[in-house]
């Protein structure tokens, strides 16, 4: 019996051993939040963070357009960096490196990013506009690109997205995009003849209390 329980012992350490083993390795690994990812698009004129995750102490370094600037991973396992301001153009290739693993983003444009945010209004699709049929060949727009963020609840802020891509607009494409994101989309790039990103964030039926913070509705006394 003294001979089970030490040889059960034995199995949960080195189970304890294996399991810390490879949560350290992968907390070592260099990731990089979904925003930044082929075909991204970045605000022209104004300085922008990038940001991910490694090991703490891990020089990063993040490079675009001829660019380039440095910064060390946190104890928590979190980096960022921030770029200079630069003006619009590209395509450009996005580099980050801590050293020993790099990541390589390409097609990635300096432009006007914009958060599409809302319920239902904003949520309808360009497949769903009435003039879907005369625009679907028209939407051979690649300096239009969309970011989707997909539904999920939850009650506190999270420091990272599940997932994402950044999609350029196609007729292929185009039809999942927001429609109000779309067409405003087009008027800016007909206008500035810049790159224009759209980050879509909304859930149509959402109530208002959803958009808003803890302590916000903590303040109100009606909330």
């Amino acid at each position: 019996m003294f001979s089970l329980r030490l040889k059960v012992r034995r199995i949960f350490f080195l189970l304890v051993f294996i399991f810390l083993f490879a949560f350290q390795a992968v907390m070592g690994q260099l990731t990089v939040a979904p925003l930044f990812n082929d075909h991204a698009v970045l605000q022209r004129g104004k300085p922008v963070a990038v940001w991910g995750w490694s090991k703490a102490g891990t020089k990063i370094s993040v490079s675009i357009a001829g660019k380039s600037v440095q910064t060390t991973t946190a104890r928590n396992g979190k980096w960022m960096a921030t770029l200079l301001a630069m003006p619009a153009g590209g395509p450009f290739t996005l580099a980050i490196s801590n050293g020993a693993e790099s990541f390589s983003f390409t097609d990635v444009w300096l432009g006007e990013v914009w958060l599409c945010s809302g319920q239902s209004n904003m949520e309808w699709k360009l497949s769903q506009a009435h003039n879907y049929a005369t625009e679907k060949p028209l939407a051979n727009q690649p300096m239009i690109r969309q970011f989707y963020v997909a539904h999920e609840v939850t009650m506190t802020p999270k420091e990272k997205l599940e997932g994402g891509s950044w999609v350029a607009a196609t007729p292929e494409t185009a039809g999942d995009f927001t429609a109000v994101g779309y067409f405003f989309a087009k008027d800016i790039v007909k206008e500035l003849n810049v790159a224009v990103g759209l980050i879509h964030s909304s859930w149509g039926g959402s109530q208002l209390e959803g958009w808003l913070s803890k302590e916000a509705m903590l303040s109100s006394p009606e909330l």
